[in-house]
């Protein structure tokens, strides 16, 4: 609330709109805060943040770089050496990531430090505002709503009188005055502490990105461990495995893409969204943004060497290991599931979030390495779900991104498209239906 003092009013109305009980009290209630009587050096812990901004952009620039190596590896001709280098990079960039959240939660403690010390100094200067206005409030109070001719009656002379109402003027004047600039200190305060309430919320998600980050470096490891004993240090052995791995994926990836361009084929142009830029949020924070996803393979997009002969039928965001994923938009997470057989047996989606938004439109995440949510769960726009990783039928670490026009009656496991369906090898369900190019939906 502010304090308001009509210039043009009289002394007598102007003490009492500052006395009563819509005024002075306000100016009491600035007093349940606490002033911190410990101010942090400003200069000294501006210097440290200035020194981790610069170590995170630095470890930013050694995680891209993996990222690119991971890319040129995936391109090359898979061997088990080259396999072993790929997994030998994923987990060097998963450490990146970690010492990144652990040097971004030093420096969001800093900054919270420099705010919490202007919440201190802004809290100090509350209460000394206050005690000039109550001081001001005690001698308006002492001299009375006494009217001009009782001053000047009041007094022997004619000077004394004048100068008893310049008095009585400037302490007016004076109220106004502090009170105009308590309302200033109001809104400073507010204001921080908003902003308090904000960096302590980013604090507390980047420490759950932390701990999530080190469960997913546990299992890299994991995966690399498995590798090896699949491949028994034998580039012959690693070949066969392959080879058969990709003549069952092959198989997997035909039978899904011929469901879903016959079911896209069938469509009337009264069955599809109206494409609405907005309607979807990126899931990754892209580089352009301030983040690490960049768009490697766009919807439609046929790359033989991954797709045989068929269309892509999602966007793929390429993205380092453990990368934040965020639901696109408000809905209910329909199905959590994982379509590895094992950390070598890697099929389709891997491990996949599917939310249906209830209007009409689905969205699949997949090749995940840690989803937060559950099937039934209600998720909001921008609202973490998992982690991004290559999971599945992957040449490296990124987000598929796939768009569907929802089954009528939603979601349900079926033998036939469109739906949830078992197409074996691969474990679990996957999603089957009619797919849309999602950049037509993304802001």
């Amino acid at each position: 609330m502010r304090f308001k003092i009509q210039e043009n009013a009289g002394f007598a109305k102007a003490l009492a709109i500052a006395a009563g009980a819509g005024g002075f009290s306000l100016v009491l209630a600035f007093s349940f805060f606490t002033p911190v009587t410990v101010a942090a050096d400003f200069d000294a812990i501006q210097e440290v943040i200035a020194d981790k901004t610069a170590e995170l952009q630095s470890i930013s620039s050694k995680i891209q770089e993996t990222q690119s190596k991971l890319a040129e590896i995936g391109a090359q001709k898979k061997t088990l050496n080259s396999a072993i280098a790929q997994l030998n990079y994923g987990i060097e960039q998963i450490n990146l990531g970690i010492k990144s959240r652990q040097v971004n939660i030093e420096k969001l403690e800093l900054e919270m430090r420099l705010l919490d010390d202007r919440r201190g100094k802004i809290q100090e200067s509350v209460v000394s505002k206050k005690k000039a206005v109550g001081s001001t409030m005690r001698q308006l109070q002492q001299i009375g709503a006494r009217d001009f001719l009782r001053i000047f009656l009041s007094n022997s002379t004619l000077s004394e009188a004048v100068s008893e109402l310049q008095n009585t003027n400037s302490l007016q004047t004076g109220l106004m005055s502090s009170i105009s600039e308590l309302n200033k200190l109001s809104d400073q305060l507010a204001q921080t502490m908003v902003e308090i309430s904000e960096k302590r919320q980013e604090i507390q998600a980047e420490k759950k990105n932390l701990q999530n980050s080190m469960a997913i470096a546990v299992q890299e490891k994991n995966d690399k461990a498995d590798v090896l004993i699949v491949a028994k240090n034998q580039e012959n052995v690693y070949q066969k495995q392959l080879a058969s791995l990709q003549e069952q994926q092959d198989s997997i990836a035909s039978q899904i893409s011929l469901m879903e361009q016959e079911l896209k084929a069938a469509l009337t142009p009264g069955q599809i969204p109206s494409a609405v830029k907005g309607l979807l949020s990126w899931p990754v924070v892209m580089l352009y943004s301030g983040g690490n996803g960049r768009l490697t393979q766009a919807y439609g997009n046929i790359d033989h060497s991954l797709y045989g002969n068929h269309p892509h039928n999602g966007m793929d965001m390429g993205a380092p290991i453990g990368t934040p994923i965020y639901a696109a938009d408000e809905g209910v997470v329909v199905r959590v599931d994982r379509n590895d057989v094992s950390s070598w047996k890697k099929y389709q989606y891997g491990t996949y979030v599917l939310i249906d938004h209830q209007n009409g439109l689905s969205t699949l995440y997949a090749h995940l390495a840690k989803y937060l949510v559950s099937a039934g769960d209600k998720v909001k726009r921008g609202e973490l779900i998992a982690y991004s990783d290559n999971t599945g039928y992957s040449t490296g670490s990124h987000l598929h991104f796939g768009l569907y026009l929802t089954p009528v009656g939603g979601w349900k496991q079926t033998t036939s498209a469109p739906g949830l369906l078992r197409v074996p090898p691969a474990s679990g369900l996957v999603p089957v239906a009619a797919t849309l190019d999602p950049a037509l939906y993304l802001q």
